[in-house]
This record gives structure tokens, C-alpha cells and sequence, in this order.
């Protein structure tokens, strides 16, 4: 029963922090999406509707919970070909890597040194920091880097905000 808990917690946050995320101001266009214009999201965790289980059904009670407040927002399952005898994270690696990767996935903490170490992942005090930045420089990137590091102020404020 502890571990179910966990997962429907582990689950739900996962959920909440990919929705807080998709509803600040993105770093190019720095404004909030219209109530009419659609967002869709793209995640590699959503439950299937044939999954009964009491994590899925947790989870897709917290997704109709946030469609229901936002109806413009989209989710739509990430998919890759599954690749025999792999981990359950080759899909989502590949996605990155050839440059369609979801916007949600699942990172377990074990593997999370993977995402880490080929640049694909990193604490979301830091990415809600530079998303709040009043310092363009650390909001904007050029080739894939950012011109510079939210300060250690921006990112406990950031932390304070979650």
C-alpha cells in the first residue's frame, strides 16, 4: 500500500510540475498562452486508457482535473519503437537525440546520472529560475546554451515559488 502511495505522489507531482512548467512564459516568446490559444504537450507518461491501475487512474484524475481548468491545453502520448531487451528509457533518449523529444518524461533517480551527463536534464529550481529571470541573458540561449547562470538568489526564489 506504501509503494502505491508513492507512485500515485511520485505520479501526481511528475503531472503537476510538467503543467507548471507548460504554463509560464516561454523563454522566446516570454508571454502567457491565450485562454483560446492551444498548448499541446507532448509527454512519455501518460496512463493508457486501458490501465486500471490506482497510479493511472490518479493520474488521469489529475490530468481531467487540470483539462478541465485549462480546456486549451493538449496531451498527447510520446511514442517510440521499443527496442527488445533495452531500457524503459531508450525511447525517450532516442526522441532527444534525433531531435523529437517529449516534453515530459519519467526520470527515475538511479538513471537520472544519464539525463545529467549528456546535458538533458537539470534541477527544476534552475529552469524555473531562468524562466522568471529578468535578466535576458539567462532566459535566452544561443546554439543551445545560455549566455549565463540564474544567480543563487534567483534560484531560491525560484524554489520558494514551487
Amino acid at each position: 500500500m506504501m509503494l502505491a502511495m508513492r507512485t500515485i505522489r511520485n505520479g501526481a507531482i511528475l503531472v503537476a510540475a510538467g503543467m507548471l512548467l507548460t504554463a509560464l512564459p516561454s523563454p522566446a516568446t516570454d508571454t502567457l498562452p491565450t485562454s483560446d490559444e492551444l498548448v499541446v504537450v507532448t509527454s512519455g507518461d501518460l496512463p493508457a486508457m486501458s490501465n486500471v491501475s490506482a497510479s493511472a487512474l490518479a493520474r488521469r484524475a489529475v490530468l481531467r482535473a487540470f483539462l478541465k481548468q485549462h480546456p486549451n491545453y493538449e496531451f498527447k502520448p510520446f511514442v517510440m519503437p521499443k527496442i527488445q531487451g533495452h531500457a524503459f528509457d531508450t525511447g525517450p533518449l532516442m526522441g532527444i537525440s534525433s531531435g523529437n523529444p517529449p516534453h515530459a518524461i519519467y526520470v527515475n533517480f538511479r538513471q537520472s546520472a544519464t539525463y545529467i551527463n549528456h546535458g538533458f536534464l537539470e534541477p527544476l529550481e534552475v529552469l524555473l529560475a531562468r524562466v522568471l529571470s529578468a535578466d535576458e541573458r539567462v532566459r535566452q540561449s544561443a546554439a543551445g546554451a545560455f549566455l549565463a547562470d540564474p544567480s543563487q538568489v534567483e534560484i531560491d526564489a525560484a524554489r520558494d515559488s514551487i
